[in-house]
């Protein structure tokens, strides 16, 4: 990872159960990544890259 660019939480639809989540975005050499962690149980997801 070179560096962290952005971080934001997003509560989901709670209204069906769904978890909030922490987002963030990374720059690496392999492109950009976006990963979230589920901040009920503390797992983390990937979810997305960017080339």
């Amino acid at each position: 990872m070179r560096e962290a660019l952005d971080r934001w939480k997003d509560v989901g639809e709670w209204w069906d159960g769904e978890a909030p989540k922490l987002f963030v975005r990374l720059l690496t050499d392999s492109g950009v990544w976006e990963l979230y962690r589920d901040l009920t149980d503390g797992r983390w997801f990937f979810y997305r890259r960017y080339d």
